[in-house]
């Protein structure tokens, strides 16, 4: 089992009943399954706030995101990370794994703002927050990394 694989356990099992600020029941959930919307969302998702999310573009923007940090943190390849059925720890009802929407995938991939990956001013407060959420629950973060295993 990959490093990654284990730090994502240990999280989702230490704070499985837990309000991770990730509840949707609580949000504005707003559905468009054409390719052309989920191309438009998921490149909206981290360059502009929106109160709605838009499913399933957030899912694939998500996917993106964990998939580069991944690249960035653990040395993971990023198609790699994109095909992980796991990525998102199964509990993403709109996830699709990269060699299932490969088109889709592919017109994102070729506009996104790799950019903001270090310009973290410029992203959208969203962006932001699945950057946070993924440190967290990946265990690099100083309110997890407490839990992370020792190599």
């Amino acid at each position: 089992m990959k490093e990654w694989h284990i730090r994502h356990k240990i999280f989702h099992q230490i704070f499985k009943d837990m309000d991770l600020g990730d509840d949707l029941s609580k949000e504005i959930i707003i559905e468009e399954h054409d390719e052309d919307s989920i191309v438009k969302r998921a490149l909206q998702y981290p360059q502009i706030q929106t109160k709605e999310l838009y499913y399933p573009g957030k899912s694939f923007c998500v996917a993106i995101i964990y998939a580069k940090l991944l690249e960035k943190h653990f040395k993971e390849d990023f198609y790699d990370s994109l095909n992980d059925e796991r990525l998102l720890y199964e509990n993403d009802p709109y996830f699709i794994p990269y060699n299932k929407a490969k088109s889709t995938y592919d017109r994102i991939l070729s506009e996104f703002d790799w950019d903001l990956f270090e310009n973290l001013n410029k992203a959208s407060e969203n962006f932001n927050k699945t950057c946070e959420y993924f440190d967290k629950e990946f265990l690099l973060h100083e309110d997890t990394r407490m839990f992370a295993p020792t190599k």
